[in-house]
């Protein structure tokens, strides 16, 4: 555990089984906001090193989330994924 984060207590681990779901079929984010993780209700915004990024994008794409330079394809010109990589 690393010294200066000794005192958090909250979800640690890899984002992407934050958001994949579990016993009851909710993932522990929709869990902790209380309702379903939806385009219309979300917006991520991702960074971190290409497996993290390619994680998370492999979870939400399927679920009908736009990445930002896909905005043009949505009616209203809006995306719901924008993400940096680090390599």
């Amino acid at each position: 555990q690393e010294w200066f984060n000794r005192s958090w207590t909250g979800q640690t681990g890899r984002v992407e089984q934050f958001l994949k779901p579990q016993n009851g079929g909710k993932s522990p984010l929709e869990e902790l906001v209380g309702e379903k993780i939806t385009p219309e209700n979300t917006i991520f915004y991702v960074c971190g090193w290409q497996g993290t990024v390619d994680g998370v994008l492999n979870f939400v794409r399927p679920l009908g989330f736009l990445l930002e330079k896909e905005k043009d394809k949505s009616k209203d010109g809006n995306f719901s994924v924008k993400f940096e990589s680090y390599g």
